[in-house]
């Protein structure tokens, strides 16, 4: 077993044993076994199981977890406010303003567009946005 999850196996061990003990005597049982543990890991198991045993304890925060998917939703949601600014401008653009003539040209990841209206360079950027983080966020999830 490798020190990492030595130290990892020991803290869930204690948080699970902590849970059952009365609020009062969680600190003298920590320390009990954390005296109880080898040299190496008393001092990450420690902080880890404090830190936890703070954050449970506090009213109104949620035990920490571990969920890539929240993140991944929150870049998604990001990138779909990026892709409707980028679809309301290039309207914008190109319907009600209709004087939007000017050579856009990008590279980006590999692909490249030129174009003589900026509205329809608008409407590109959109797409790449899209597929590019779109398709990031499905493989991830």
């Amino acid at each position: 077993m490798s020190k990492k999850e030595s130290w990892r196996l020991a803290s869930d061990n204690i948080i699970r044993e902590l849970a059952n003990v009365a609020p009062e005597d969680r600190l003298k049982c920590l320390q009990e076994r954390v005296a109880s543990l080898p040299d190496g890991d008393r001092e990450m198991v420690a902080h880890f199981v404090s830190l936890t045993a703070l954050i449970v304890s506090t009213p109104g925060q949620e035990a920490p977890t571990m969920s890539r998917h929240r993140h991944i939703s929150l870049i998604t949601a990001m990138s779909l406010m990026a892709m409707v600014i980028l679809i309301v401008a290039g309207i914008y653009l190109v319907v009600i303003r209709g004087g939007d003539d000017g050579s856009s040209k990008f590279h980006i990841l590999g692909s490249g567009v030129e174009t003589s209206s900026v509205g329809v360079g608008c409407f590109t950027l959109a797409g790449l946005v899209f597929l590019f983080v779109a398709r990031k966020a499905l493989n991830r999830i």
